[in-house]
């Protein structure tokens, strides 16, 4: 990256990639320089953004380059630089690992990190780029407790693919003010990245490379693309797509421009490749791009998918197979494993789809698998006037016999169950964090992360050992009595405790995930014969020590292994906050029917799915829920929601009983907000000059009703989902 100043004050406002965006520009003295008043950006775009401003009119606007970068690259604070060293202009050093980079800054809790020029320009190279960030973020959060990401991008358009990624917290657009890196420990600079020695490689290496990690430590599978699918958008355009399959006709999208002319198919040749598609196949051809070309079975679906990137990636995710040239829409379509054949000329294809196990690359002219014109966007006469004699040459049927091998080898490919309702259809992608991909079943809506690989509960009760839940605070309370009664009279057991407490006849009851055992002691005392069961050996050994439970809590991380001195049955069973955890939940709870007499009841909680944070669309757990990072992978596998609860429990062959959540703001809480406003007076201006004054005292009240009302809306939007089972007797 360059520095730059201006010398007088600019307000520039423009439109790019169909967005307004306005930039502030503050005048600097050349002789006393500071970072509110420095700039920067790659040095190979600069000359763009100011032609793009002086064609916008402000023809007088003009960057000034800071000659000499030491004063702010060698400044105390300035943050440490993570980029890979034989970068751009130093080729010739050695390359050295992010680890041995990290060392600086280790000892840290957090860890602020700027990725300048992240991910590139065009919306393939940022969702490529997003999947080596993920790799890059989990290595970071090996060595620290929490890692924030800041992203410095020049076009708006790679927004929204950083927007739904849960691991960037701060997205700025370039040129951005020098004082914004400040902010950071550490900085990756991607600036002029093309021209990088190592850029001639399988795109996401190289950004792993970039990124100073060694792309061979990184298993294939984890080099893949995700695309989040906007549920919103699913929902409005899921008519039009099911309105296409009824044709009965598979859906193949022809995609043949990409945004530089040098990629793309030429308009004159594209009338006789749909041509052909439609004589040698029966496909129902799909068009994202407005094409002049008429057939009754090409259908443009352009005027949806020029709404946005949500639009345009849904659409990719719902063909049967793609035929594109290089550009964004095979990276979509990766991450939905859609067959794909690519129609390269730039680029050789093993520099992009090494790692997409359904796609097959076509090189378009080149000689020995190297392109006529190594480049990523040429708008040069001779070198389009080339290709074009190149793309004359091609055969559509060359495509078609690759297609129809990657058809039959996907079909061959069993698709993951569902964890909750064993469903296979084809699951919507909800979030990524770190190697983990959470997908949502439409049926059963719940969200559950791949890889299915649970925690190590042992180390997560170690105190600062565990990266993604602390549990120690069960184990190292230094006063027992203390700690019972904080746990206990958590609002989330009250009607759990309210339901046990109401039971005529307590008999057995066990309880799955017990911790320290503070609800088996709760069990005991309300007249239960309980015992526990816990992940954790160190919270076991701290329950019977501390509450008094030797004999009545076991180390187990299966049902089938309770010990003899247990009942082999129970009538009631209970595990709050456990099924989230684990790899197989129906597996459990169907273990949990066979250890539960005929009548028996099976009480259980999870975080709640459809939290209110989460229907207003927050991507980041944090906003919504208590403890901030344990909603995620490796710790919580799945998310679940009401039905996700009852389709869980009938599938084992429960009856449920009842199911309940915790307001997201208790009653109370509603009444002194509303209590304790202080509404000011208020004139109302009707029509004919009238005014009606009402004083504010005389709203309260009318405040306190709308916040009761708001009660019944929100009553299954808690932190906390519960639900009570029944094991029918006839069972």
């Amino acid at each position: 990256m360059e520095f730059y100043f201006v010398e007088k004050d600019y307000t520039v406002s423009l439109r790019i990639d169909g967005e307004e965006v306005t930039y502030l520009f503050l005048k600097a003295d050349p002789r006393h320089l500071t970072a509110d008043r420095l700039y920067f950006a790659p040095s190979d775009e600069i000359q763009r953004v100011v032609n793009r401003f002086r064609k916008a009119g402000y023809s007088d606007f003009d960057l000034k380059v800071l000659l000499d970068k030491r004063p702010v690259l060698e400044h105390p604070k300035f943050p440490l630089d993570l980029t890979y060293s034989g970068g751009y202009f130093r080729e010739s050093e050695r390359f050295v690992p992010l680890e041995e980079k990290l060392e600086p800054l280790y000892g840290r809790e957090r860890l602020r990190v700027a990725i300048v020029n992240g991910m590139g320009g065009g919306l393939g190279d940022n969702i490529v780029g997003m999947t080596a960030l993920n790799i890059f973020y989990d290595r970071l959060m090996r060595h620290f407790r929490e890692v924030n990401i800041g992203v410095f991008t020049l076009r708006p358009r790679a927004i929204p693919i950083l927007r739904q990624e849960t691991i960037v917290d701060e997205i700025y657009l370039m040129p951005a003010p020098a004082e914004l890196l400040f902010r950071y420990d550490a900085v990756v600079d991607l600036s002029n990245m093309t021209g990088w020695p190592i850029f001639r490689q399988e795109m996401v290496d190289f950004y792993l490379q970039a990124l100073s990690i060694d792309p061979t430590s990184v298993p294939p599978e984890e080099k893949r693309c995700f695309v989040k699918i906007n549920e919103r958008v699913a929902r409005e355009l899921d008519p039009v797509v099911k309105a296409l399959k009824c044709s009965g006709r598979p859906l193949l999208l022809f995609h043949p421009s990409s945004s530089s002319p040098i990629r793309s198919i030429p308009m004159e040749i594209v009338p006789g490749l749909l041509k052909k598609l439609f004589e040698k196949t029966e496909y129902l051809v799909v068009s994202l791009l407005p094409i002049e070309y008429d057939h009754p079975r090409l259908v443009k679906l352009d005027r949806y998918s020029q709404r946005g990137f949500d639009y345009f990636a849904y659409l990719v995710s719902r063909m049967d197979a793609v035929i594109t040239v290089d550009t964004a829409v095979y990276h979509v379509a990766d991450a939905f494993s859609i067959p794909t054949v690519v129609l390269f000329t730039s680029i050789p294809p093993e520099h992009r789809i090494s790692y997409y196990p359904y796609q097959k690359g076509i090189l378009i002219g080149g000689k020995d698998g190297e392109p006529l014109f190594y480049r990523h966007f040429s708008e040069k006469e001779e070198e389009v006037k080339a290709l074009a004699e190149a793309w004359r040459e091609f055969r559509m049927e060359e495509a078609l016999k690759a297609l129809k091998e990657l058809r039959e080898k996907r079909r061959r490919i069993e698709t993951k169950p569902c964890p909750v309702c064993e469903n296979r259809v084809p699951f919507i992608p909800t979030d990524r964090y770190r190697s983990y991909r959470h997908l949502k079943c439409e049926r059963c809506e719940t969200e559950f992360a791949w890889p299915r690989k649970a925690y190590d509960y042992d180390e997560a009760y170690a105190r600062g050992k565990c990266d993604v839940a602390q549990y120690d605070h069960y184990v190292s309370a230094p006063d027992p009595e203390r700690a019972y009664q904080g746990l206990i009279s958590n609002p989330r057991f009250l009607k759990v405790r309210e339901f046990l407490e109401a039971l005529p006849v307590k008999r057995t009851l066990l309880d799955v995930g017990c911790a320290n055992g503070f609800f088996v002691r709760y069990a005991l005392k309300i007249g239960f014969e309980a015992y526990g069961m816990d992940a954790s050996r160190a919270a076991v050994e701290w329950g019977e020590k501390n509450f008094g439970l030797k004999g009545r809590l076991v180390r187990a991380l299966d049902l089938d292994e309770i010990p003899p001195s247990f009942p082999s049955q129970f009538q009631v069973i209970t595990a709050f906050e456990l099924v989230e955890h684990l790899e197989d939940p129906l597996s459990f709870v169907r273990k949990v029917f066979v250890r539960l007499e005929p009548g028996g009841i099976f009480i259980f909680s999870t975080p709640n799915l459809a939290t209110l944070g989460r229907r207003m669309g927050h991507k980041d757990e944090r906003v919504y829920f208590l403890g901030g990072e344990r909603d995620r992978p490796p710790d919580h596998l799945s998310r679940l929601s009401t039905l996700s609860h009852r389709v869980l429990v009938e599938r084992a062959g429960f009856k449920v009983l009842w199911q309940w959540t915790a307001l997201p703001l208790p009653g109370d809480i509603f009444r002194a907000l509303a209590e304790n406003l202080k509404i000011p007076d208020l004139t109302l201006r009707l029509e004919n000059n009238r005014t009606v004054n009402i004083k504010g005292e005389r709203l309260s009240p009318l405040i306190l009703k709308a916040f009761e009302a708001l009660k019944p809306a929100l009553a299954d939007q808690g932190l906390f989902l519960i639900t009570a089972a029944l094991k029918p007797v006839s069972s």
